[in-house]
């Protein structure tokens, strides 16, 4: 086992970055996940000429290490370098800070395929990013799984930190942002909870429908939002589902997110779908023509997500015949769609079902259950209607698929969607991509 004094000769010479980088581990160690992620993981090591000096991104983590974890980093330290080190641990510069993941490189703008089915969503955040969005209102995209939110909000979180550089950004998936504002304001009691946004000029959290039923959480973020609308701080947030469709939700909060600019992303037109496919084709060095893109395109219905899957099994199979490089013509799409199962089905309960469910971001299994939330109700009743006018199926056999028992269930939920297309034309036209991604699905 190595002595102090070896262990000091070797690493005499490494910068204190490189030690930072060495200590980290044990750190990690000895503090735990959640404290190491909360606290430690946003400190950067500063010049300095005595010791190790670090910057905190706010007063909140600066506070909670200079009283809690500075023995632990010594120590650390002392055994890492075999010598005793002084630790300092400031509030540091203004710089684009990103909490969590670091944003996707290559979610661009540029990088976005954009369509009628996300356009609105796409201007939306080309204007966030560029300073244009006007008022301290958040901006909530909100679409089922796949459909490009995240990488819309790590392309806002990049435009920003490219352009902005001395803005404060923080942009994680809502869940992570909650465990470290828990974090805080119970580790920190005496912090109030605006204190963990302190600097933030960009608050971008995704996923908020996890928030459903966190009644603690909620309170606090309801201060926190005040906070960033005092300061006009912009909010960026994303859902599976509209605001007033998340279940157990703060009034006050719910207001708040119904206040803001919404905008709907649909699943990818047939045309959209196309020229995804011809993008990540592109992106991994794939020949696709435009007219295989759309054979391709045509069969596989669904979010970017499906799309993405459908390629790379597709590529797995062109692959097994070993041409290089790889190229998709239709004979060979054809073959790998049969290959791994891609039946051609008639339009049913369960085709619509899973279509309806997918857009909304649940399991086709909660359209049959007793659950009677607002969202699963909304859902099941636009599957009812969908089956009423795509099949042939008595009123009754439509009730049973979807777990009723009366067929005036059915002829209750028909009546409230064509009442909601009749007063809400966006919603109309939601249900007519619906029904075109079910007759698709069913070719």
């Amino acid at each position: 086992m190595a002595s102090n004094r070896e262990r000091a000769q070797a690493h005499a010479g490494a910068s204190p970055e490189r030690l930072w980088e060495r200590a980290l581990p044990r750190i990690r160690a000895a503090v735990g996940e959640q404290n190491f992620d909360t606290w430690i993981a946003p400190l950067v090591v500063t010049e300095a000429r005595e010791g190790l000096a670090l910057a905190a991104p706010d007063n909140a983590v600066s506070t909670s290490v200079n009283r809690h974890f500075i023995p632990v980093i010594s120590k650390v330290l002392a055994e890492v370098t075999g010598q005793r080190t002084s630790v300092h641990v400031s509030v540091g510069p203004p710089t684009t800070r990103h909490y969590g993941p670091r944003p996707q490189e290559e979610a661009t703008f540029q990088r976005f395929v954009v369509g009628g089915s996300n356009r609105a969503a796409y201007e939306q955040a080309v204007a966030v990013a560029a300073g244009r969005f006007r008022g301290p209102r958040p901006l909530v995209l909100y679409g089922g799984v796949g459909v490009g939110k995240t990488h819309l909000v790590n392309a806002i979180a990049n435009a920003i930190r490219s352009q902005f550089p001395t803005r404060v950004v923080i942009c994680e998936p809502c869940t992570e942002f909650v465990d470290r504002l828990v974090a805080t304001v119970g580790g920190e009691p005496q912090v109030d909870a605006p204190a963990a946004v302190g600097e933030v000029a960009a608050l971008i959290l995704d996923d908020v429908h996890f928030l459903a039923g966190q009644a603690s959480v909620q309170e606090i973020l309801v201060r926190v939002f005040a906070t960033l609308h005092e300061r006009g701080a912009t909010v960026v947030l994303t859902s599976d589902r509209a605001p007033r469709e998340i279940p157990d939700v703060d009034q006050r909060l719910r207001e708040r997110f119904e206040g803001g600019v919404m905008a709907q992303i649909l699943p990818p037109e047939l045309d959209l779908r196309r020229r995804i496919l011809l993008r990540k084709a592109a992106d991994r060095g794939v020949e696709l023509s435009s007219d295989v893109a759309q054979f391709l395109a045509e069969r596989i219905v669904g979010s970017g997500r499906a799309l993405e899957g459908a390629l790379t099994r597709v590529c797995a199979y062109a692959a097994t015949l070993g041409a290089a490089p790889l190229r998709l013509t239709r004979a060979v799409v054809a073959a790998a769609l049969r290959a791994f199962e891609f039946p051609r089905r008639s339009i049913n309960p369960e085709t619509i079902g899973a279509v309806v469910a997918e857009a909304r971001g649940l399991s086709p299994r909660q359209l049959s259950s007793r659950d009677r939330t607002r969202d699963v109700t909304s859902a099941r009743q636009l599957a009812m209607y969908l089956s009423r006018k795509l099949t042939r199926l008595p009123l009754a056999e439509i009730a049973q698929r979807f777990g009723r028992h009366d067929h005036t269930t059915v002829l209750h939920a028909c009546a409230v969607i064509e009442a909601r297309r009749g007063a809400d034309p966006t919603f109309s036209a939601a249900v007519d991509r619906l029904e075109e991604l079910v007759r698709a699905r069913a070719r």
